[in-house]
C-alpha cells in the first residue's frame, strides 16, 4: 500500500467511520445538494450496464446505482467500511473489493467507472487513469468529481490565490468528518493531459452549482456556492486501442511490482 492511502486510513478509523456515516446518512449539503444530483444527471441511464465504483466507502452510492439497473461492483481500500457494506441486505448479492484504484485488476470489463471524491486524495493520478483506462471497455466511459482547483488552491476560499499552479499537499476538514484530510490540488490542465495522456478523450467538463431544493434547507451554503465553484465533474471517454498506452500501462505494473 503507498504512503498515500496509509495517510488516509489512519484518518477513517471505527469511530470516524460512525460519525462520517451518521452525517452522510444526514444528507450534507456539499454531497446531496451540490454534487451527486450533477453526477447522476451526468451519468444518465445505467439499465444493463456494468459499472465499477472506484472507493465505494459504506456502499452508499453502490445503492443508489443498483437500484437504477446497473450490474455494479465496488472497490474500497478500507476493509470496516466494505465491512458496513456487506453487512447492508440491499447490497448481498454485490460484489465489493478490497482493493485500490492502483490495483484495479480488471481488464475490459466495465462500461463504467465511477470515482466520487477520491482522485484529489490520492498522489499517483497517472497511474490511477491507467489502471482505470485498463477496466473499461472499448469506448467505456470514466466519470469522476474532485474539489475545483480554485476552491482547493485556497483552502475553500479562505486564502487569497496566489499559488494556483502549486503541486502541494494540503488538508481540508469536512464537516462529516471531523478531522483532516489530505488533498493534492490540481489544475484544469493536469485533469485534461492525463486524461490525454493516458488514452481518453474529455467529453464533458461540469462545475455543479447547488440544486434549487438546498435553498431552502441549507440557506448561507446555498447562498455562498452559488456564487463560487465548489466541485468539478468530468467525464472522459476511453478511445480505441493504442499501443503506446497498452505498453506504458504495463511498464508502470512492473514498476510497482518491483
Amino acid at each position: 500500500m503507498r504512503t498515500d492511502e496509509k495517510e488516509i486510513l489512519q484518518v477513517f478509523s471505527q469511530g470516524t467511520i460512525r460519525k462520517y456515516k451518521e452525517e452522510r446518512e444526514r444528507k450534507t449539503f456539499f454531497n446531496y445538494y451540490l454534487i451527486n444530483p450533477v453526477l447522476r444527471q451526468l451519468i444518465g441511464n445505467l439499465q444493463n450496464k456494468k459499472l465499477l465504483d472506484i472507493g465505494c466507502g459504506y456502499g452508499l452510492d453502490l445503492e443508489w446505482y443498483k437500484k437504477e439497473g446497473a450490474q455494479v461492483v465496488g472497490i474500497d481500500i478500507n476493509i470496516e467500511m466494505i465491512r458496513i457494506a456487506k453487512a447492508n441486505p440491499s447490497l448481498s448479492n454485490v460484489p465489493i473489493f478490497n482493493r485500490s484504484i492502483y490495483d484495479l485488476q480488471f481488464n475490459n470489463e466495465f462500461d463504467y467507472c465511477v470515482a466520487n471524491l477520491v482522485l484529489d486524495q490520492i498522489f499517483y493520478i497517472e497511474l490511477a487513469f491507467r489502471n482505470v483506462n485498463h477496466a473499461l471497455k472499448s469506448g467505456g466511459i470514466f466519470f469522476f468529481s474532485v474539489v475545483h482547483p480554485l476552491n482547493s488552491a485556497t483552502c475553500g476560499y479562505s486564502k487569497e490565490l496566489t499559488d494556483y499552479f502549486s503541486k502541494d499537499k494540503d488538508y481540508y476538514k469536512p464537516k462529516s468528518l471531523g478531522k483532516k484530510l489530505p488533498y493534492y490540488h490540481r489544475t484544469f490542465q493536469d485533469y485534461f493531459s492525463c486524461a490525454e495522456q493516458t488514452g481518453f478523450k474529455v467529453e464533458s467538463l461540469v462545475e455543479p452549482q447547488p440544486v434549487t431544493e438546498a435553498q431552502t434547507l441549507f440557506p448561507d451554503d446555498y447562498q455562498s456556492k452559488i456564487r463560487v465553484p465548489e466541485g468539478l465533474i468530468m467525464k472522459l471517454r476511453k478511445q480505441p486501442f493504442n499501443l503506446k498506452n497498452l505498453l506504458d500501462f504495463k511498464h508502470e505494473r512492473r514498476k510497482k511490482n518491483n
